[in-house]
Order: C-alpha cells, then structure tokens, then sequence
C-alpha cells in the first residue's frame, strides 16, 4: 500500500481532479464504528448560459 499525503489545491486544481474522476470513497465514524462507502460520481460545469430578460 502507498502512503498517501495531503496537498494543497487551488480552485483549478480542485475542478480538474473532480472532472478527472470517476468512483471515490465516503468514509463515516460514529464513537468507535466506522465505515467507507464506494461511490460513482459525476463533476461538471453547468453549460447554461445567461439570457437577457428584455431585447433592446
């Protein structure tokens, strides 16, 4: 098993990673019982774009 660090990310940095990414873990404690969860996910910018109330 590697070990694994934190790092610190910018904005950027975090969007990229989201978008590269597919399953990930959640991971929850309570007192001494703990558990991790596989889940899928999707990250995107929404790809709505404004619109003018009135045309002028």
């Amino acid at each position: 098993m590697t070990e694994q660090t934190a790092t610190t990310m910018d904005s950027i940095e975090i969007r990229e990673f989201l978008q590269d990414q597919r399953t990930g873990v959640l991971a929850l404690a309570k007192a001494s019982d703990a558990y991790a969860v596989p889940v899928s996910f999707f990250y995107g910018e929404s790809r709505r774009k404004p619109r003018a109330l009135a045309r002028g």
